[in-house]
Parts: structure tokens; C-alpha cells; sequence
């Protein structure tokens, strides 16, 4: 899986972003949430519990942001997965 470029991220965080997904770690579920909604087309922002978008560490709870606009399909592709 192809990082999103800083300018694609840059724009997601300022736009309006909605959580579609919460784990308690960057565990295989998390990966493969995020494989999932890169497959689809749908562009996400990674963020831990404190907010800080792109927080790598293992242990921290992640949450996956899409643009409001996106959040139905996100939501979808998702619950394909459970």
C-alpha cells in the first residue's frame, strides 16, 4: 500500500473528516481497514487518541477519518470486513 502524498493530506485535514473505524492499536484489523478503503478509492487520515494525525505507535488507539462526503462508502467497504 502507496502513503498518501502530504499535499492529499494536508487537504483531507482541513476538510470536514468523519471517524469510520477505531481499534485499540495499529493491529492487522487496522492495516487491513486501511488497505481496504485505499482499494476502494476512498482517501483516509490516519489518527491516534490524541489527535495527532499519522501517530506510527503500536500501542496507541487509531481511528480512521474519511471526508464526510465519503463516510457512507467508507462505512460500507468496512463492514464488508467484520
Amino acid at each position: 500500500m502507496t502513503e498518501q502524498s502530504t499535499t492529499e493530506r494536508t487537504n483531507l485535514k482541513s476538510s470536514s473528516m468523519i471517524e469510520v473505524g477505531s481499534y485499540p492499536t495499529r493491529s492487522d484489523d487496522a492495516e487491513l481497514a486501511q488497505m481496504s478503503l485505499w482499494a476502494a478509492g476512498i482517501q483516509y487520515v490516519i489518527a491516534a487518541d490524541a489527535g495527532a494525525p499519522y501517530a506510527v505507535e503500536p500501542n496507541r488507539r487509531m481511528q480512521l477519518l474519511v471526508e464526510e462526503r465519503d463516510a457512507d462508502d467508507a462505512r460500507f467497504v468496512l463492514t464488508a470486513l467484520a
